[in-house]
C-alpha cells in the first residue's frame, strides 16, 4: 500500500502541493487527473522517493521513505516500475537494453537470464522484433511500449504511469491503454497513472 499523508511541496516559494493525502490498496488502479502545473507529476516523484516532501510523509508497506536510507531506499524503488511521459529510453541503447537496463543495475542475473526476461517483457508489449532498434528507429507508440516493457522488468508491485498515453494517436492511445490494463491483471500489480 502506498500512503500519502498531507505532504505540501514549494519550488522557490511557490507551492505545488498543499497537505495532499492519498492511499493506493493493493491491486487497485488510481488516476490522479487534473491540468498542467498542478502537482501531479511532483506527487508521484514524491511517491517514489525523487523528491522528498516539506511537510507530511510518504509510506510504502508501512515503511517512511523520508526517513531511510539511500540504501534501503533503493530496496524500496526496486518495487516500483515507472512509465515516464517522453518514455525516457536511452537513446544510445538498443531497444533490448533499455529493458535489459534495470535488470542489470539491480539483480545479479546471468546475462541468459537478462535475455529470457526481456525477451519475454518485450513479448508482453507485442514488440518482440524490436530488440535491436535504437529508439530513433521507432514510432511514438513504440518508444512508450518498450518503455513500458522497462518498467515491468523487474517484476514490480506497483506501476506508475506519468502521462502515458501524451502526444499519442487515439489509436495508439488505446492501444497503450489496453496494454497499461492487460498488464495490471495478467502481473496482478497496483499502478497509479496522472
Amino acid at each position: 500500500m502506498i500512503c500519502v499523508e498531507n505532504i505540501s511541496k514549494s519550488f522557490n516559494g511557490r507551492a505545488v502541493l498543499r497537505d495532499v493525502s492519498l492511499e493506493m490498496q493493493e491491486g487497485e488502479t488510481l488516476a490522479i487527473i487534473g491540468r498542467s502545473g498542478s502537482g501531479k507529476s511532483v506527487l508521484m516523484k514524491h511517491a517514489i522517493g525523487l523528491l522528498q516532501p516539506d511537510k507530511g510523509r510518504v509510506l510504502v508497506d508501512g515503511i517512511d521513505i523520508g526517513r531511510i536510507s539511500y540504501r534501503e531506499l533503493r530496496t524500496v524503488r526496486r518495487q516500483f516500475g515507472v512509465l515516464f511521459q517522453g518514455g525516457a529510453l536511452f537513446d544510445s541503447m538498443s531497444a533490448f537494453d533499455n529493458v535489459a537496463f534495470p535488470i542489470r543495475t539491480f539483480t545479479d542475473s546471468t546475462e541468459q537470464q537478462v535475455r529470457d526476461r526481456v525477451l519475454r517483457c518485450l513479448d508482453l508489449v507485442n514488440l518482440s522484433d524490436v530488440g535491436t532498434k535504437r529508439p530513433s528507429e521507432l514510432s511514438g507508440g513504440m518508444i512508450k511500449r518498450v518503455a513500458l516493457a522497462r518498467a515491468v522488468a523487474l517484476e514490480p508491485r506497483y506501476i506508475l504511469y506519468d502521462e502515458p498515453t501524451s502526444g499519442l494517436d487515439p489509436h495508439t492511445s488505446t492501444t497503450i491503454n489496453n496494454l497499461i490494463k492487460g498488464l495490471a491483471d495478467q502481473l496482478d500489480v497496483t499502478s497509479g497513472e496522472r
